[in-house]
């Protein structure tokens, strides 16, 4: 399993971290380092059997963004999506 991190950049009316994050989390796999037993192999299993690069990342968050505030956002948003791995 790889460490990495991804950067979102956009703003708007209705935007909040809490539903940002809730996006984020069901765009790509963000691993909980607090988790023990059951729940862990749970969610390392999910990310291993879903893996995805870099662009695989960047094209899921932006579809889930795109559908998590189709109607919120303006059609003159710019949404920026930076993902950086650490091998």
């Amino acid at each position: 399993t790889n460490r990495g991190t991804a950067r979102v950049e956009l703003s708007g009316e209705g935007i909040t971290h809490s539903g940002l994050y809730q996006t984020l989390d069901r765009s790509v796999p963000i691993i909980r380092e607090l988790l023990k037993g059951p729940d862990e192999h749970s969610v390392v299993g999910g990310a291993h059997r879903s893996g995805q690069f870099c662009e695989d990342n960047i094209r899921a968050i932006l579809r889930q963004i795109s559908e998590s505030y189709a109607g919120i956002l303006d059609a003159k948003t710019t949404v920026e999506v930076n993902v950086e791995v650490d091998e």
